[in-house]
């Protein structure tokens, strides 16, 4: 329910940090629609913005506000990469 609204909310900082909390669970979701918004939002150079767009600004103010949603959208794309990875392996 939390992933449906942040997504709703383009609130990618809390997407990202529950995607996070999916991928660690014994049975994770990975949403496609919540990965789908959420990878939409990522920009081409890889930067995600905390809420709906790219902030505009001096680029190390940009940096400073979007530093932590861009970790965390690695951190969670790396978890649920894993995760996919280890189904497949388990099927096979």
């Amino acid at each position: 329910m939390w992933i449906d609204d942040w997504l709703d909310l383009e609130r990618w900082d809390l997407l990202g940090e529950l995607l996070v909390v999916d991928a660690c669970l014994p049975h994770p979701t990975l949403d496609e629609r919540a990965w789908e918004g959420f990878a939409a939002a990522q920009q081409p150079d890889g930067a995600m913005p905390a809420l709906r767009t790219m902030p505009e600004g001096a680029p190390d103010e940009v940096f400073d506000i979007v530093y932590h949603p861009t970790l965390v959208a690695a951190y969670a794309s790396v978890l649920a990469t894993s995760r996919s990875l280890s189904r497949l392996a388990q099927a096979s």
